[in-house]
């Protein structure tokens, strides 16, 4: 519903709204040739931005002429620096280094670290290749110069997804204007959830869009074609290991599962059989089929479904019986009908009751070994209480308030436990155990969280926001909850 807030709340934006996803860049041209300032802005949604950013980058451009764009630090959401904020360009040279893992093994070096910079300090103004397309402040005249085609193109709208920044960056520096790093402001950007890493469509999509920004640009040089061949093996090496580890994630589930059944059925056949009547034919055939049927029960019961989130205590519950229950009438069934595997029936029904308790305690113990999500809130009292309120309605919060943090202390204890002052925060997180901290957004500008993040970098932890209604959280799903800055403040 963000088409219909946004004319309701903000009558005065000029509002694009697409049918389907056209791409990054091609969406981004559509709002460029509408743009009249003189300055352009390029901006994800999934971001927070200090008060101060856009008076920083802006006023960066017009204290360097020279400067066809500008980007701010990138923090990630658990405070550590994201290196996508200045990049050099894939010559054949850089991603040949990057390509064969160098650039991590000696991130110092200024040969093989020159695609995201690590050798230049992170505090330093410096003039680079690229900038991150999750945020740019561009000069509207740079961008109209190196625009072609009809209708004028500043993306190249050939890249779907991913290295269209890049070509942006590249054509502004042919056209004679720098590309610049500043670290005087900061955002946080929200990554990936378009795609994930380990998925093949990242894979495709990323370094598919490496490939045709060296085709487009470095074919024809010295080095260009073993690049793309290069580049090529890449996108093959990467697909396959993607595929394997993918094929590895969906297995893990149902093999540990068929080793649980495997137990249980074992242990009722050495207590009812004994050792010598546990032939192999009872395990090439009674055995095969009961751990079978067991995982194909949990697969009913929707046990592989969840996709990393923790089991609740009822489907702890529907997952153990579905692979008891599924088990033991497809093994006693088969057996009337199939002599070959009538074993003692009491051996198959003391193998499934065995089978449930050991199925349902190992996902007991994975809930109770990963345990509820522990937050911070850095804000008030009655933030904290609301939000605590609010998580207690939900029947599965993400996580729950160990307490809050200001530098108020309270005259009297309240319903939230209060932790101590924020220039201690660093250390309450750790004693709290704390998997999150959570920022108020009205009483606590974000430059300060900003900071207090940064501090925190080196732990466990990620950052979110408070919106300003305190209805919400706002994490990878809901950054545009946060509200907006008044246009007088940032001036």
């Amino acid at each position: 519903n963000s088409v219909t807030m946004v004319r309701e709340r903000f009558p005065s934006v000029r509002l694009i709204a697409n049918d389907g996803n056209v791409g990054f860049g091609a969406a981004n041209n559509q709002a460029i040739r509408l743009a009249r300032g003189r300055c352009v802005f390029i901006l994800n949604p999934d971001t927070i931005l200090e008060e101060g950013t856009l008076a920083v980058l802006v006023g960066f451009l017009d204290a360097h002429p020279e400067a066809g764009a500008v980007g701010p630090m990138i923090l990630n959401p658990d405070g550590t620096f994201a290196p996508e904020s200045r990049r050099a360009f894939p010559t054949p040279e850089v991603a040949l280094y990057r390509i064969a893992g160098l650039s991590r093994l000696f991130p110092g070096s200024p040969r093989f670290g020159r695609y995201n910079l690590t050798h230049l300090p992170r505090e330093a103004v410096c003039e680079v290749d690229a900038l991150s397309g999750a945020c740019i402040m561009a000069r509207r005249s740079v961008l109209t110069a190196i625009s072609d085609g009809d209708p004028p193109e500043a993306f190249d709208e050939g890249f779907f997804m991913y290295g269209e920044d890049l070509d942006l960056c590249f054509r502004i520096q042919q056209s004679g204007a720098g590309i610049f790093y500043t670290p005087e402001t900061r955002i946080i950007h929200y990554k990936g959830e378009s795609t994930k890493k380990g998925e093949l469509r990242y894979v495709r999509l990323f370094y598919g869009a490496m490939l045709r920004f060296a085709e487009k640009h470095f074919k024809g040089n010295s080095g260009g074609a073993l690049l793309v061949l290069a580049i090529r093996m890449a996108i093959l090496a990467r697909a396959v290991l993607g595929a394997l580890r993918q094929a590895a994630a969906r297995v893990r589930g149902p093999a540990l599962d068929a080793v649980l059944a495997a137990i249980g059925l074992g242990t009722a056949a050495l207590v009812r059989l004994g050792p010598e009547r546990v032939s192999a034919r009872f395990v090439a055939t009674v055995g095969l089929t009961f751990v079978a049927s067991a995982v194909a029960g949990v697969a009913l019961a929707g046990g592989y479904r969840r996709r990393g989130r923790a089991a609740s205590r009822a489907s702890v519950v529907r997952e153990a019986a579905g692979a008891a229950l599924v088990a033991l009438a497809v093994v006693s069934t088969l057996s009337f009908y199939l002599p070959a595997i009538a074993f003692s029936r009491a051996t198959v029904l003391l193998g499934a009751l065995l089978t449930l308790v050991v199925v349902a305690a190992h996902r007991m113990a994975r809930r109770t070994r990963r345990g509820p999500r522990r937050a911070v809130v850095v804000g008030t009292a009655d933030e904290a209480a609301r939000l605590a309120e609010r998580l207690a309605a939900q029947p599965r919060p993400p996580f729950v308030i160990a307490g809050y943090v200001a530098d108020r202390r309270p005259k009297r204890a309240g319903a939230i436990p209060y932790l101590g002052p924020t220039r201690a925060l660093r250390d309450l997180v750790r004693f709290e155990g704390a998997s999150d901290v959570l920022f108020s957004a009205t009483t606590l500008p974000a430059s300060v969280a900003f900071a207090h993040v940064q501090d925190l970098a080196d732990l466990p932890i990620e950052m979110r926001m408070i919106a300003p209604d305190g209805a919400r959280v706002i994490g990878k799903a809901s950054v545009d909850e946060l509200g907006l800055v008044d246009a007088d403040e940032v001036w």
